[in-house]
Order: structure tokens, then C-alpha cells, then sequence
């Protein structure tokens, strides 16, 4: 029986033509499941690197080129990933030997001698190269011999497929299976992977082979249109590309919606972006849109909706599928040939099943009584058999212990002091076995305000109340960098306690020094309480002024001692005498302030001024018997005791007439003489 899998075709050229080979009925391959992806990747691929071989067009290749070469020692060499690699080419009569190695490791000599010319031959089949990088390279070792390389081959794992269009793998499905409008009557069409451009005007004219339009002429409908596959898929994103839009129809008449079938069971998918449609004739032609969801997987995905327009139909252009949200899609320059296609085992493969312990086989899990059961597997492509199973016996029967820490075998909760507890179970039946063991750490303490007299950290105080740690309220444990107050504060301890701050009053000679009662415990003063304490002071004079003698007033001068503690008590110390600061000025013929004697203090600028005698003249000043001034008015310092006597002499008689001249003179004389009498003022110097 041929074992089919799911491949990968992966090629640079289009050819529309090829399409019934490439991708071939989906139906008469659904019954059997595939796990294995393959690439087909052909030899005129730039990845290629060719040394002696030549590209030739040919329409009986894979495509449209193939490469060869009639040299001995040409080489083609090429990277790939994968565990098995297949190499096909033209084989015939005429054609020589090729040599295969892979990592540099020699594969063998292949020939592609034939009894006739057969284009798309396999030449050769490699396996369990193991799947990773790999470097291939092919040499000519014939000399003269024509060797042509179509294609190859390669496994690359089920992740191959994650970026690339699914509809090429998927069978159309479709509502309307036989539509009688103008468009291609082909459902293939809306995978060929040809976009137009957008806003060119579909229906009848150059473009309508290319979309697939289901009018039928009947009246509304729900159209849908889509892929089944013979796998289940798993799929993130479907690409619409709408096709003509007329003014009959070609749209849905409202946003369409995206269905997967699970289970024969057409479920609606949430989409995780808008796409943007607008289910109206306005909008231009050959429109794309993505419609992305969550992760979902299922055998078939189609788009559905009302079909829009007064004819009730909706035009196709193509439709993608991709199992990853953000592959790149035709619309974004991706390939049409990067899409999964089914096709039949490669010839010359046979499966080498094992028993291969691995959860993807398990027919029944394992239990206390009966072993766990796995269908045999393929060890190259991983494909499990269809009937044969094998039994895993590498684990004993009966109960194994383990220690699975889920509520339902939970004993007691954690607690502050200690971790959760649990009951052993059985890891086959998962039954409880008996035993306990602690899974996690112990919660964190319950630490509240509560009051315990151990727990205080210092008494009420006239201050601040009580402060305590706090405690765990579920096992009391202490808490020491957390506290709390609690209670009220404590009245003041008042005392007598002499200090400078409490200084009320300080001691005089008569009085001790007066303090204000304070609290010993926070230093507040008492309001109003006070006492006394220490001795009076013995009076300490220091000096205040200097009270200067008043000879005026016969006062003797002193300097006056205060006592600095009371400024009250004061002495009277270095007594100066106002008669040895004095001195007497007698005038003989003159006067002092109108006075013929006056007492004034030694320094003391005095003017005396000379008498008027009737029938004398003034002539000058002596003291003891020396001339001192000329002048009537004379000023000096009075040092000492002095006698000043003004001299005067006879005045010559004039006879002169009393009038005129004369006469105003000798009165001018007299009022100045008279001014002589006008009091002076003392000067001390």
C-alpha cells in the first residue's frame, strides 16, 4: 500500500500549465493522513552553484529548464536542510554517471544510462541524512555523456510550512460549483496564483478567465467558497482577493465572515484585525484583504457571506491560506510554488517502523495494572503505522510515587511557619498512595498592632505613649523593625533641678538665685512653681563713672563703684576736692560780669573789662606789676589765684566847640565807652 505525505513544492518558475501535475486530486488522498514536508527546488534555482553545466530550455521538464553538461569533472553543488534528499533528471541511452556527496562524505555513483529517454526520472534517494544543514554536491565522473539535472527533492520537517500559501495543498470547495456567468468556470482559478492589478474592471472582457464569478441567475443567496484538506490544518490567515465588481453584483453584500470546520462542524473564526471590506458596487475592482484570527485548526477554511448585488453573485480572484498571521502572501511578492501540494510516497522509499516511545504515537496512556500502548512508527519520515502497536514496558506496574503538589491533594495550607503539605500520589493513576511531603515556602508572617507587655519597647512617657513591635497575629512572632504607639502619654515628674536654662532670677548680695520647677523627663519649665537655691553674693563693686568736682557749687568730684549684682549698693572712691580745681580772678578798676572778683574753674577762658573813670583814660592791664594788653578788654586763661589791675592816667582838657563835628564826636566817645559796661561770658579752653 503507498504510504502518501504531504510535500512542499518550492520552485522559481510559474507554469499554469503543469498545475494538473503539480497538484493533483486531494479526495482520493484524504483517507490516509501525511506528516512529512517536502520542497521540490529546481536545478536552474539561483541557489545553484554550476561549474561546467549549462541551462537548457526543454518543455519535457519539471518546468521549463533543466541544467546538463557533457564534461567530465562538471560539478553542481547546493545547501539544503533535511533528512532525506531525492535527485531527478532526464535518463536515457545516451546518458552518463554522476557521483553524490553530501558533506563531503561519498553517497555512491549514480547512473542515468536507460533503456529509453525518460524525462522527471528519480536517479537517486538518500535518507536519514539527519535534519540539518547540509552541503550536496554532483559530479560528472562520465566522459562524452549527456547528464541533465531536473529537480530536487528535500524533506524539511512539518515548521516548513508555517510561511507559506496552504490553498495549493487544499481541495476548492465552493457553494456555487457550476456558475453560468462570464467568468472562468474553473475552480482552480482562485489558486493560480495570479493578481490583478487593483481597480481593473473584471466580468466580460480580457480579464475574466482570470476570477470566478458565481452568478447562476437565481435569486439571494449565502455564498461561500474555500479549501478542504485531506490533514487536519491549522490556519491564521485567509487572503481574498475580490474579482470584478458590476453594477449587478461581484461583492458580498455585507462583511463577510471566516469559517473553519472542526469535527464536520462549520465554526465561525473572531478576527483579530478588520480587514477593511466595504460590502457595496463603489468600490474598485480586484481589492485585497486580509482577514487574521487566533490560531485555529481544522480540515477545511472557507469565506462566507450574502452574496451582494441585484444578481446575487460574488467574483473570486484568488483566495490564500497561511497558518502563520504574518507570512508573507502573493500580494506581498511571495511565489505561487510556495504552497503545499499532495502527492503519492516518492518510489523507492520503504518505512522502517520501530517502537518509538514518543506521546504523538499513544493509542492508551499507561496505568497501574496495564502498560501504556504506542502505535510503531516510521524512524526516517515519523509516520505511525496503521495498525501495528507495541506495548511500553520500560516502567514497572503498579503505583509510582510522586510528589504533585495540586489542591486536590493538599493536606493543610501554608502557614507562617510552615510550607503547604501534601499527600504522595500515583504518577500513573494519580490515586493518593499515602505519605506527605511540604511543597513552597512558608507565607509571610501576619504582623499586626497588637498589645503584649513583653513586646513593649519603652513606657508611656510625658511625651509620646507606649511603643510596642508589632506581632504575628497567627504564630507571635515578633517584628522588630516594625513599631506602634498605643495608650496616652504620662504626666510631667516635676523637680527641683538647678540648671542655667531654668534661671529665673540670678543671686544678688541680698537674694539667692531663683529657678523655674522643670520636668525631669522632657526639660519643660513649670508654669508657674519655683524655687531658690545657692547663697547671697558678697557686694563686687566695679566701676561706673567718674563724677566730676562742682567748684560752682563747692562739690567735691569722686568715682562712683556699683555693685554688679544688684546695682543698687554703690561706693564713692578717689575723692577729689573743688577748691584745688579753682582759682580766684580779683579786678582792680574793671570788672568780671559787672563782679570785681569772680571763682572759676582752672582753664577757664576770662574777659575782664576795663572801669570808665570820669576825667581818665585806660592805658593798659598789669599783673603783678608787669603789662599784659592795651587793650579795655582783655581775655586770658586763669590758671591760678591772680590780681589784674586796669591803669589809668588823667585826661588832657580840650576846648572844642560843642557843636559840628566836634560836638558828634565826643558822643559817639561816650556811647561807645558806655558799651564797655556789657557782661562777658567765661570760655574754658
Amino acid at each position: 500500500m503507498k504510504i502518501r505525505k504531504l510535500i512542499i513544492a518550492l520552485t522559481l518558475t510559474l507554469a499554469l500549465v503543469l498545475l494538473p501535475f503539480i497538484v493533483p486530486s486531494v479526495s482520493a488522498k484524504a483517507e490516509e493522513k501525511s506528516s512529512q514536508y517536502i520542497i521540490t527546488v529546481q536545478t536552474d534555482n539561483d541557489g545553484f552553484v554550476q561549474n561546467g553545466f549549462v541551462t537548457v530550455e526543454d518543455d519535457n521538464v519539471m518546468l521549463i529548464n533543466h541544467v546538463g553538461s557533457f564534461d567530465k569533472d562538471s560539478t553542481l553543488s547546493y545547501e539544503f536542510a533535511g533528512d532525506i534528499l531525492d535527485i531527478y533528471g532526464f535518463v536515457g541511452p545516451d546518458c552518463g554517471e554522476i557521483n553524490v556527496k553530501i558533506d563531503g562524505e561519498d553517497k555512491g555513483n549514480f547512473s542515468l544510462t536507460s533503456a529509453q529517454d525518460t524525462y522527471k526520472a528519480q536517479i537517486c534517494s538518500l535518507k536519514g541524512l539527519g535534519n540539518k544543514k547540509h552541503t550536496l554536491v554532483i559530479t560528472v565522473i562520465s566522459e562524452d555523456k549527456w547528464v541533465a539535472l531536473d529537480y530536487i527533492k528535500v524533506d524539511v520537517g512539518a515548521k516548513a510550512i508555517q510561511t507559506m500559501n496552504l490553498a495549493q495543498g487544499g481541495k476548492v470547495i465552493a457553494s456555487v460549483l457550476h456558475p453560468t456567468g462570464g467568468g472562468s468556470k474553473d475552480l482552480n482559478v482562485i489558486k493560480s496564483g495570479i493578481l490583478q492589478p487593483t481597480g481593473n474592471v473584471g466580468g466580460y472582457n480580457s480579464l475574466s478567465v482570470n476570477v470566478y464569478d458565481s452568478f447562476t441567475g437565481s435569486g439571494p443567496n449565502n455564498f461561500w467558497m474555500g479549501y478542504e484538506f485531506a490533514d487536519e490544518m491549522t490556519f491564521e490567515k485567509l487572503v481574498f482577493q475580490e474579482g470584478g465588481i458590476f453594477g449587478d453584483g461581484g461583492y458580498f453584500a455585507e462583511v463577510p465572515v471566516i469559517q473553519v470546520r472542526q469535527n464536520g462542524k462549520w465554526n465561525e473564526v473572531v478576527l483579530t484585525n478588520d480587514p477593511g471590506y466595504v460590502p457595496n458596487e463603489k468600490k474598485k475592482a480586484f481589492e485585497v484583504f486580509n482577514f487574521k484570527f487566533e490560531e485555529i485548526s481544522g480540515d477545511a477554511i472557507r469565506i462566507y457571506g450574502k452574496a451582494g448585488g441585484s444578481a446575487y453573485f460574488v467574483s473570486v480572484a484568488q483566495i490564500e491560506v497561511y497558518s502563520d498571521a504574518d507570512a508573507k502572501t502573493l500580494l506581498d511578492g511571495a511565489k505561487y510554488t510556495d504552497a503545499i501540494e499532495y502527492l503519492d510516497h516518492l518510489e523507492g522509499y520503504e518505512h522502517t517502523y520501530a517502537e518509538i516511545v514518543d506521546e504523538k504515537y499513544l493509542v492508551s496512556p499507561a496505568s497501574c495494572t496495564e502498560y501504556a500502548v504506542y502505535k510503531k512508527s516510521c524512524i526516517d519520515c515519523g509516520i505511525a503505522h496503521e495498525e501495528e502497536t507495541f506495548e511500553d514496558k520500560s516502567k514497572e506496574l503498579g503505583h509510582v510515587e510522586q510528589e504533585l503538589a495540586e489542591d486536590k491533594y493538599l493536606i493543610s495550607s501554608a502557614t507562617c511557619t510552615s510550607p503547604a503539605t501534601y499527600s504522595k500520589s500515583c504518577e500513573i493513576c494519580g490515586e493518593k498512595i499515602g505519605g506527605k511531603f511540604t511543597y513552597g515556602e512558608p507565607l509571610e508572617h501576619n504582623y499586626q498592632e497588637i498589645v503584649k507587655s513583653e513586646n513593649r519597647v519603652s513606657s508611656a512617657t510625658c511625651t509620646q505613649k507606649a511603643i510596642y513591635y508589632k506581632s504575628c497575629a497567627d504564630c507571635g512572632a515578633v517584628n522588630k523593625d516594625e513599631m506602634f504607639e498605643f495608650g496616652q502619654v504620662a504626666g510631667h515628674d516635676w523637680k527641683n533641678i538647678v540648671d542655667d536654662k531654668y534661671l529665673e532670677t540670678h543671686a544678688t548680695c541680698t537674694e539667692k538665685a531663683k529657678y523655674k520647677v522643670s520636668c525631669e523627663t522632657c526639660g519643660i519649665e513649670h508654669e508657674s512653681e519655683t524655687f531658690t537655691s545657692g547663697n547671697v553674693l558678697e557686694h563686687d563693686y566695679e566701676y561706673s563713672s567718674t563724677i566730676a568736682p562742682n567748684w560752682s557749687e563747692k562739690k567735691n568730684g569722686y568715682e562712683l563703684w556699683v555693685c554688679k549684682h544688684d546695682n543698687t549698693h554703690t561706693q564713692q572712691r578717689n575723692i577729689v576736692n573743688w577748691y584745688t580745681l579753682s582759682a580766684l580772678v580779683q579786678v582792680e578798676n574793671g570788672s568780671i560780669n559787672g563782679e570785681a572778683s569772680a571763682t572759676v574753674e582752672k582753664g577757664t577762658e576770662v574777659t575782664v573789662i576795663a572801669d570808665t573813670l570820669e576825667g581818665k583814660v585806660f592805658k593798659y592791664w598789669t599783673v603783678n606789676g608787669e603789662t599784659v594788653s592795651e587793650e579795655s578788654e582783655y581775655t586770658f586763661v586763669a590758671n591760678d589765684n591772680i590780681k589784674i589791675v586796669a591803669v589809668f592816667e588823667k585826661k588832657e582838657e580840650k576846648k572844642e566847640s560843642s557843636s559840628g563835628c566836634g560836638a558828634n564826636a565826643m558822643n559817639i566817645f561816650g556811647l561807645v565807652m558806655g558799651l564797655c559796661a556789657v557782661a562777658f561770658i567765661f570760655k574754658k579752653r
